[in-house]
């Protein structure tokens, strides 16, 4: 890996190992949608002013589709990565929106955990577009519903400390969780293989479940699957489908 997607790594771990299991010629460009994710989650830590954060929002609208990348490495990789793909480049947006539509909310847990299920979401979305060759194999709803089931489960694991005291939440979350992992199963069996590596993470969205089912959860630290199992799991699920 290049020492980007390295860092990605530490990152978004479960991200950058499904990405080495696409093409090679596709790998860098799943690897530039999760670092433009990172970036663009980094705003809410770092400005506690909704405008401040919209305006930083808007750098990267802006950086992307009007100032050729605005003097930032990233935006440029961006750029250079998919702008060939007009219908491609166009739904990067969709990844700033889903930023976008909750930085005037304040930082609670209900506020924290829709957010990240919908970034999930819309990188489901581009990263099989992509694989797809800039269409989507399945409707909206159905990235919506792969975004809870994925990003529900691990926000439970990795935020576990902040639903003790808050457990109704929890159950709601995890409820919700395993509705839209039914939801999904039947069609994440029929994807088209040059497509599987785009979602391959959903191959870990029931252990997250059960990992968070069977922990203590009054432990005051968050949780994780091993690195190993990650593997294994997600080797499974590209050789085999999500059976």
């Amino acid at each position: 890996m290049a020492p980007a997607s390295e860092h990605l790594l530490q990152t978004d771990f479960n991200r950058a190992v499904s990405a080495q299991f696409a093409p090679r010629e596709k790998r860098r460009g799943l690897h530039l949608l999760s670092m433009l994710d990172a970036e663009l989650a980094k705003i809410r830590s770092q400005a506690s002013d909704p405008m401040l954060r919209a305006i930083r929002t808007q750098f990267w609208r802006e950086a992307l589709y009007e100032n050729e990348g605005g003097g930032h490495e990233l935006a440029r990789d961006l750029i250079a990565c998919f702008s060939a793909d007009q219908l491609m480049f166009a739904k990067l947006d969709r990844l700033i929106l889903a930023h976008e539509k909750f930085q005037d909310e304040e930082a609670l847990l209900e506020t924290l955990s829709k957010e990240y299920c919908e970034r999930q979401a819309a990188l489901f979305e581009l990263a099989h577009s992509y694989l797809l060759g800039g269409e989507s194999e399945r409707s909206c709803d159905f990235y919506l519903q792969c975004g809870k089931a994925y990003g529900g489960g691990q926000f439970i694991c990795r935020h576990r400390p902040l639903f003790i005291g808050n457990e109704e939440h929890g159950q709601r979350l995890l409820h919700q969780t395993g509705v839209a992992l039914e939801e999904i199963s039947a069609d994440l069996r029929k994807l088209a293989p040059r497509g599987r590596a785009a979602v391959l993470p959903l191959a870990l969205a029931a252990p997250y479940l059960d990992l968070y089912q069977t922990s203590d959860r009054a432990g005051g630290q968050a949780i994780d699957l091993h690195a190993a199992r990650k593997l294994w799991l997600l080797w499974r699920a590209i050789r085999k489908g999500f059976d």
